[in-house]
């Protein structure tokens, strides 16, 4: 029986079916309104734009292994993230409590200890801070808005390219740190292209045009020769 009395909103990001109709079937009368995703890309839209209250995410999910999505909800989110994996090494769950998860449960696991592991971290995040979805990164006049795909320069609405776009905002999640190039290849490009740097300047001299547009000869994008990058810690 329930412990609840208003549903909760539950993002369940895998894409074994089985698993998904298991716990659809033993959720439905626990008052669990369940989300689902089959991918990482469509599980951080879900994270935007349905707010829920609990993530359920397994590793070995098809377009991006589950340890940098774990990183990449906690770029945007506190909410609780249970991990469910046939991954059973000390490494691989130290490594995602390290990233962020909350709980981590191997698979193939009985509902109820499943049950009883969200209904803790539920407990544990109403007693502690409030686990809002961050609606937007902002960098002096550089304001990205999340749930749009949105950027906005002075208040002034400036277009980015999907590669353009997801290059800015790993930039401004991380302003002020030098990322090297093999890094915000592998976020922005992908582990296959990790060593594609000429790809990274393109892309880097396309946003700095916009950005000298909007804001004049500012410096706003550093390059560390050899190294990488960092973006400027912006004035409002």
């Amino acid at each position: 029986m329930s412990e609840r009395s208003i549903k909760t909103k539950l993002l369940l990001i895998e894409d074994e079916e089985k698993i998904g109709k298991i716990l659809r079937l033993y959720f439905k009368n626990e008052n669990f309104d369940i989300i689902e995703a089959q991918n990482g890309e469509v599980g951080i839209r879900m994270l935007l734009s349905s707010k829920p209250e609990i993530v359920v995410c397994k590793l070995g999910l098809p377009d991006i292994d589950g340890q940098e999505l774990i990183k990449n909800i906690r770029e945007l989110s506190n909410v609780p993230i249970i991990v469910c994996s046939a991954r059973s090494d000390d490494k691989e769950i130290i490594a995602a409590l390290n990233s962020g998860a909350d709980d981590y449960v191997i698979k193939p696991f009985n509902p109820e200890v499943l049950l009883l592991r969200i209904n803790v971290a539920l407990r544990r995040a109403a007693s502690t801070i409030n686990n809002a979805v961050k609606e937007f990164l902002i960098n002096g006049p550089i304001k990205i808005d999340l749930l749009k795909h949105e950027v906005k320069i002075n208040n002034q609405v400036v277009f980015f390219p999907p590669k353009q776009y997801n290059l800015l905002k790993f930039l401004l999640v991380n302003k002020g740190k030098v990322l090297i190039h093999r890094e915000i290849l592998g976020e922005v490009w992908g582990k296959a292209y990790l060593c594609e740097n000429q790809y990274l300047r393109v892309q880097v001299g396309n946003i700095r045009g916009k950005l000298k547009l909007a804001l004049g000869e500012q410096k706003v994008i550093h390059a560390e020769p050899s190294i990488g990058y960092r973006m400027e810690i912006l004035e409002g």
